[in-house]
């Protein structure tokens, strides 16, 4: 806890700055955490509040769980793990928060790290970027929302083969960029919640699955894809094949390369 001032690292001669490998880290700071040095970390979990300026910058050695990184004011969220990344905070609202323009930047390294949002991520204007080299999945209370920045969602970012990479959503999960674009990418399926924007760009939503499909994965919160511009689509086995994905977008641009069906119900 520092009341007003930052949490720093100060060298790396010694390995990792805290570790407490089966514990939580609680930090408490005003001007920053790791603040253009991130600090190391080999710890179970974090609850991370800072208050008033700087970065929050963690790069962690495991798999960790995120219980809380909140910014008070500008400025961007970066955590790395060298496992799987699970955001959970047993449902009390958004466990990442970024204000005013700040970024959201988490990525799960490893061959079978995923990326595990059981709650939720919001940046107010930032863009928001989530990656895995494995798997991403929602479970139904983890949604991501930004009032304009843009929303990216990487699985299988090692490019680790077939049976590496799923994007997966929850019934009942959203993503809501406001007015941002948002880009799903992943090698296997993406299996959609929702995805909102109200932007009226020509790639206002992108979801790209280089060996899979694109699936309805239910209709718990309305139509699958709502956009204010186009719905750029690339896929490889089939896009709503055998159940059609629910859109209300101005226009679509659908590439399906092997196999599968295009199947689209658009509202207007």
């Amino acid at each position: 806890t520092s009341t007003e001032g930052g949490i720093v690292d100060g060298g790396d001669t010694g390995g990792a700055d805290v570790i407490t490998a089966g514990g939580r880290l609680v930090i408490d700071a005003v001007t920053g955490v790791g603040n253009g040095a991130a600090l190391e970390t080999t710890v179970a979990s974090v609850d991370i509040d800072n208050a008033t300026s700087g970065n929050i910058e963690i790069s962690e050695t495991n798999a960790i769980t995120v219980f809380k990184a909140v910014q008070g004011t500008a400025g961007n969220i970066s955590l790395a793990a060298g496992g799987t990344i699970t955001v959970d905070n047993a449902g009390a609202g958004n466990a990442i928060a970024a204000a005013g323009t700040g970024t959201v930047n988490l990525i799960a390294t490893g061959t079978a790290s995923d990326f595990l949002i059981n709650d939720g991520i919001l940046s107010v204007n930032g863009a928001i970027f989530v990656t895995a080299f494995n798997d991403v999945i929602f479970q139904a209370d983890g949604d991501i929302a930004s009032t304009a920045g843009a929303v990216t969602i990487t699985a299988d970012a090692d490019n680790g083969g077939a049976s590496s990479g799923a994007l997966t959503m929850a019934d009942g999960a959203v993503i809501k960029a406001g007015s941002g674009a948002i880009a799903l990418l992943a090698d296997e399926n993406i299996t959609l919640g929702q995805v909102t924007t109200t932007n009226t760009g020509a790639t206002a939503v992108t979801l790209t699955s280089t060996e899979g499909a694109i699936v309805d994965g239910g209709n718990a919160g309305g139509n699958d894809i709502i956009a204010g511009g186009r719905l750029v689509i690339d896929a490889v086995t089939g896009v709503g094949s055998g159940g059609a994905l629910e859109t209300t977008v101005a226009s679509i641009d659908i590439d399906n390369a092997t196999s599968g069906n295009i199947e689209i119900s658009e509202t207007n």
